[in-house]
């Protein structure tokens, strides 16, 4: 059976590994792809045209100013059965693109086709779909990714940047304090069950302890009068 690496979906065997910071949205965007390549060596010896399914890495540098794309670095191999991806092999951490790009590559397992892992815009401008198309077109497709913009990347983006950027951060402030209520009062249902359990188990253990008592107690009372009757007639000869 596999074991499942922390945050890293499709991994066939265990490693220990660090975990590395997230790109910032105006380093490099990615996503992950499959693509048909032509081998040629196979299609001259099978005389037919033969191709073989990859996994490609698509990047986005600085807000759209350069694309590119290349097999990933590390060993992956489509599994007929799950039909996913399994990750035979990671590169080492500072070239393994699934170990860089954990979030895109758990989208891309799970068959989900963002352009990038994050938050929709869209729950950001409900009212005014239009502010999505500007940052589109700037590859900015995640409340994370437009949080996270410099004061000079809202300036290149133009009128109302700063204002979205700010508004990001606010609605991101916000679901993460939500999230530490959620889990703060989470934790402490745990611990009310594990203490409500415990009390259980000791209310458990004191009626079999005074049960153990009362058995204790009624086997003395039996044995002691016969004691006493036993000394008596030694005593008087009867």
């Amino acid at each position: 059976m596999a074991i499942q690496k922390p945050g890293i979906k499709g991994l066939t065997y265990q490693e220990d590994y660090q975990l590395t910071d997230d790109t910032p949205p105006t380093g490099c965007q990615v996503r992950f792809s499959v693509e048909k390549v032509y081998m040629v060596a196979k299609s001259k010896e099978e005389k037919r045209r033969v191709y073989q399914d990859f996994v490609y890495i698509n990047w986005v540098n600085e807000l759209g100013r350069s694309t590119g794309r290349a097999r990933i670095n590390d060993e992956v191999k489509f599994n007929e059965e799950t039909g996913k991806w399994d990750i035979i092999a990671l590169d080492i951490p500072q070239r393994s693109h699934i170990t860089l790009f954990q979030d895109e590559w758990n989208m891309f397992y799970d068959g989900m086709h963002s352009e990038v892992a994050g938050t929709p815009l869209a729950l950001l401008f409900p009212y005014n779909p239009t502010r999505e198309d500007v940052y589109k077109a700037y590859h900015i497709t995640t409340i994370e990714q437009l949080e996270k913009l410099t004061d000079s990347d809202c300036q290149q983006i133009g009128m109302g940047a700063l204002d979205d950027r700010n508004k990001a951060r606010k609605y991101m402030n916000s679901i993460n304090g939500n999230i530490g209520a959620i889990e703060f009062n989470a934790a402490l249902a745990e611990k009310d069950s594990e203490i409500s359990s415990l009390k259980g188990q000791l209310a458990d253990l004191s009626e079999k302890f005074a049960k153990f008592l009362e058995a204790h107690s009624e086997k003395e009372e039996k044995v002691i009068p016969a004691k006493k009757s036993k000394v008596k007639q030694e005593i008087t000869g009867a």
